[in-house]
């Protein structure tokens, strides 16, 4: 558990919903797929969760929209950060203690020390 998680912790802070909670309530994680038998139907991708909002029409999604592929993937993470930036107009996402990205907004709202950015600069389709 990193310094910053612990100090959030503290705030009763514990994951990257309670964080998006005190933004703008938005954030993307990566989530790989499990492996065993309880790993069938679940595949890994880039998710984007928008609390109080379901965001997919797929059933079995359960409200997040999943843009599949590796953690690697740049397409799959650019995708969802689109998405990201579409649902809240923010363009600057940092990664949260808790190991997900949320707005730089909420980051700053929230106040914990960001050690990695990611700037989506491309214009508005």
């Amino acid at each position: 558990m990193s310094i910053e998680s612990k100090k959030l912790n503290s705030r009763k802070i514990y994951n990257n919903h309670e964080l998006a909670s005190k933004g703008d309530r938005v954030w993307c994680e990566y989530s790989p797929s499990p492996s065993g038998r309880m790993g069938i139907g679940h595949v890994s991708g880039w998710r984007v969760h928008v609390i109080g909002k379901n965001i997919s029409s797929a059933w079995y999604d359960h409200g997040i929209k999943v843009f599949y592929g590796k953690k690697n993937n740049k397409e799959s993470f650019m995708d969802a950060i689109r998405l990201c930036k579409k649902l809240t107009g923010q363009s600057e996402w940092v990664l949260s203690p808790f190991g997900g990205w949320v707005s730089k907004f909420t980051a700053d709202k929230v106040g914990f020390k960001v050690t990695k950015r990611f700037l989506l600069d491309e214009p508005d389709k």
